[in-house]
C-alpha cells in the first residue's frame, strides 16, 4: 500500500492544479470570510533526560534529593511498585526528565525488574506513579568459529613442545581462575543480566588484574625476550586471547531475581 501512496498524492495534485488554472474548477470555491483563521501550533516540547544510578550505602532520598525532588514517601509506595527503599540494590538505573528550562524533573523511570518499569510523573498535588509491564522473551545464541591468530601461529611455530605445555597449563589455570571470579561476581550481583550495573562490571574486571599480571610473569618465565617481541610485533594479546578462549557457557546461571515487593 506503500509505494502507491506518493504517485496517487501526485496525480490529486496534478489535477487539482490543472483544473484550478483552467477556470473548470467543478466545486464550489468558498469565499475568503468564511476561512477560519490558522490554528497556531505550540510547539513540541524539549526535555532534558539526566541517568543516575543508586550508590552504594545510598537512599532513594538522597538520590532524589541530588535531583531536587522532595516531598515523596516511599515507604506509602503501593507494593504493587516492587520498589521497597529498604530493599534496592545499588546500580540501580533512575531517568530523570525535565522540561527545558525548568530546575526540577516532571517525570522518573526506573526498571524495578525485568518485567516493569515504575514511572513518577509530577502533578499539581505532588506526584503520582504508575508501573508499566515489560514484555519481552529470551533466546539463547552461540557463537562458534576458528580463532585464526593463535599464540603459536603469532610466534611463527618458534616454541618448543615443552614451551607448548607450560603455556597451555598458564592460559588453563588463568581461565580457571578468571571463570571463578565471575562467578563469585554473578553470585555477588555484580554480574547480572537483571539490570545495569557499571560498577558491577567494573568491580568484576578489577578483580582479575591480579590475574592477568599472573599470566604475564608466567609468559615472560617460559619464552624468550625475543619469543616476546615477536608475540607484541605481531599484535597477539595474550588478555584478549584468554576473554575469547575461556569457557564462559560453563559460569554457574545467575540467582533468581531478587523478591523486592513487601
Amino acid at each position: 500500500m506503500r509505494k502507491f501512496g506518493l504517485p496517487a498524492a501526485m496525480l490529486v495534485l496534478g489535477a487539482a492544479a490543472f483544473l484550478g488554472l483552467s477556470g473548470q474548477w467543478p466545486w464550489h470555491r468558498l469565499g475568503t470570510a468564511t476561512m477560519a483563521p490558522a490554528a497556531v501550533v505550540p510547539p513540541p516540547a524539549r526535555f532534558t533526560q539526566i541517568v543516575d544510578t543508586l550508590h552504594l550505602g545510598e537512599t532513594l532520598s538522597d538520590l532524589f534529593a541530588r535531583h531536587r525532588i522532595a516531598g515523596i514517601d516511599f515507604h506509602r509506595l503501593d507494593p504493587s511498585l516492587s520498589l521497597d527503599p529498604r530493599r534496592l540494590r545499588p546500580g540501580l538505573v533512575f531517568s530523570f526528565l525535565r522540561h527545558e528550562g525548568d530546575t526540577a524533573p516532571t517525570r522518573i523511570m526506573v526498571r524495578t525488574s525485568p518485567e516493569q518499569r515504575v514511572t513518577f510523573n509530577r502533578a499539581s498535588q505532588g506526584w503520582n506513579t504508575e508501573a508499566q509491564p515489560i514484555r519481552w522473551r529470551s533466546e539463547e545464541a552461540r557463537i562458534e568459529g576458528a580463532i585464526d591468530n593463535s599464540l603459536y601461529e603469532a610466534l611463527d611455530a618458534g616454541v618448543s613442545d615443552e614451551q607448548k605445555g607450560k603455556l597451555d597449563a598458564a592460559f588453563k589455570d588463568a581461565s580457571a581462575e578468571v571463570l571463578g571470579l565471575a562467578n563469585t561476581a554473578i553470585a555477588s550481583g555484580d554480574l547480572t543480566p537483571y539490570q545495569r550495573n557499571s560498577r558491577g562490571v567494573l568491580a568484576f574486571v578489577g578483580s582479575t588484574v591480579g590475574t592477568a599480571d599472573a599470566l604475564d610473569q608466567r609468559l615472560h618465565g617460559i619464552l624468550s625476550p625475543e619469543q616476546i617481541g615477536v608475540m607484541e610485533e605481531s599484535g597477539f594479546d595474550p588478555l584478549e586471547y584468554l576473554g575469547v578462549t575461556t569457557s564462559w557457557e560453563s559460569a554457574n546461571p545467575p540467582p533468581p531475581p531478587p523478591r523486592t515487593g513487601l
